[in-house]
């Protein structure tokens, strides 16, 4: 049978991939900055947060798409992303061929360990501008379209909710909008709409957070190193203040939030 990962092989499989996107942008000048818990992780302990078992890094539009140009280009770690017609998100997973992921989250079962790679749009600078772009890109169905992204994760009661809470909208996204492939892609053209703007922000549209992780576009334009697991990383300029908006003041003793329903596995079988 197959064995499972331990927390601690799960983390050692994205460490290898966080590696590998590094040198991969070191070589061809392309900054992207360490974000989410992985950052909380670096600013405070200069590495994993107790149990966190994901890694999220973050990219200005034109960057992300020179980055998803060349990981398009390599074999070593199967990419899943919009531009590969494989995926229904609107950010990239580079991820493990060693390892499989089975859970009761049902899309994109099958995939390996992976690190996440989110673009960063510009946004107008006129607020009521700002709320009906990002407003206009969520009903095209910018946060996890697909049924069973939506509806399929939790346990059953939740599934049971949120099946009656989206089916409506997800009926409407397929009989009205058309194909899941054309809705996103008419997502990413309107999500970089603002990327050759002077916007004084920018943020991942589809973000779960809302306005938490919107961020002043300077910081994208200065990058500090951080220390992650022995190992330096970029990130960009003032990202504390970030990390107090997303986190809150740090909680050593409060636990952190994990994709618990995710259960890796090694590809090749146990003797």
């Amino acid at each position: 049978m197959k064995k499972k990962l331990t927390l601690k092989e799960v983390q050692e499989r994205e460490l290898i991939i966080l590696n590998y996107v590094h040198q991969l942008c070191i070589e061809n000048d392309i900054h992207y900055a360490l974000i989410g818990g992985a950052l909380l992780g670096a600013h405070h302990l200069k590495g994993f947060i107790p149990a966190d078992d994901d890694i999220d890094i973050g990219l200005l539009r034109p960057e992300y798409e020179k980055l998803i140009a060349l990981l398009e280009g390599q074999s070593e770690f199967p990419l899943m992303a919009l531009e590969m017609g494989n995926s229904p998100y609107l950010f990239a997973k580079l991820t493990d061929s060693e390892t499989v992921q089975r859970s009761s989250h049902l899309e994109l079962n099958g995939f390996g360990v992976y690190v996440d790679i989110f673009p960063f749009d510009i946004l107008p600078d006129d607020v009521k501008e700002a709320e009906n772009f990002k407003l206009q890109v969520r009903r095209n169905g910018a946060i996890k379209s697909s049924f069973k992204a939506k509806a399929t994760s939790g346990k059953w009661w939740q599934v049971a909710v949120k099946t009656m809470r989206f089916s409506p909208e997800i009926c409407y996204n397929r009989l009205v909008k058309g194909k899941m492939s054309e809705r996103l892609l008419k997502v990413k053209e309107l999500s970089s709409r603002y990327a050759r703007t002077d916007g004084k922000s920018c943020a991942f549209i589809a973000s779960k957070y809302g306005d938490r992780d919107t961020l002043p576009r300077e910081n994208f334009q200065d990058f500090v190193d951080v220390e992650f697991e022995g190992k330096i990383y970029q990130t960009f300029a003032g990202y504390e203040d970030y990390l107090l908006r997303m986190y809150g003041e740090y909680n050593p003793n409060k636990s952190h939030q994990t994709h618990g329903y995710y259960h890796f596995y090694w590809r090749k079988k146990s003797k």
